[in-house]
């Protein structure tokens, strides 16, 4: 079929039909069939929901009373690791945060640019990150500090918006009485001897 000036018309009005995957209540739009449209929004909804689901999935506990730092996934403890939170004074603040930024080498902009490596960031100037020295006590400046293998294992699993707790307070190990070598005995000169004395 020709049009007034010798083009190609299409139908009644001249526009390309429906069948051919365009509306002819448009003219020439582009337009999906309402399957498609169904489907790409559930494909949508189903991607959006499994981010969600991923960070939900799991989950971190920093306990200070014990010093340690386990990591969870799916309800399953998949990481453990000895860490050293911060010293009196520079106390870590309990409460949830969840995972921010990370970075493979962080340097402090607080303390002599210390470089901090396997950076995660769960609060302002607080993050978890490795450090050479990880005694089993708080020690830091309010950081979480881990042995830098630890740390390394822990940055690639965790992700960004991953929740972490930390919680419990530190309280240090009551000291076993050792009575010194002097004090173990005395001396009762009245009766000529000594006896044990604890």
């Amino acid at each position: 079929m020709r049009g007034p000036q010798g083009g190609k018309t299409f139908g009644a009005e001249g526009r390309i039909p429906a069948q051919m995957g365009f509306s002819p209540e448009s003219g020439f739009e582009p337009y999906m069939p309402m399957k498609i449209k169904t489907g790409l929004m559930l494909f949508g909804l189903v991607s959006l929901l499994g981010t969600g689901a991923a960070h939900a999935s799991k989950r971190v506990v920093v306990d200070k009373s014990t010093q340690t730092l386990r990591a969870y996934e799916n309800g399953a403890l998949v990481f453990r690791s000895r860490v050293s939170t911060g010293r009196p004074g520079h106390e870590t603040p309990s409460g949830s945060f969840s995972a921010q930024s990370k970075k493979r080498m962080h340097y402090s902009t607080l303390y002599d640019n210390a470089p901090m490596p396997y950076s995660v960031q769960i609060a302002g100037n607080y993050f978890i990150h490795g450090f050479s020295s990880v005694p089993p006590f708080p020690a830091s400046h309010g950081c979480i500090r881990m042995p830098v293998g630890s740390a390394a294992a822990f940055f690639n699993w965790v992700e960004p918006g991953t929740p972490i707790s930390v919680t419990g307070k530190w309280t240090p190990p009551a000291r076993k009485y050792q009575p010194s070598k002097r004090s173990r005995t005395a001396s009762f000169p009245r009766f000529g001897r000594s006896v044990a004395s604890y």
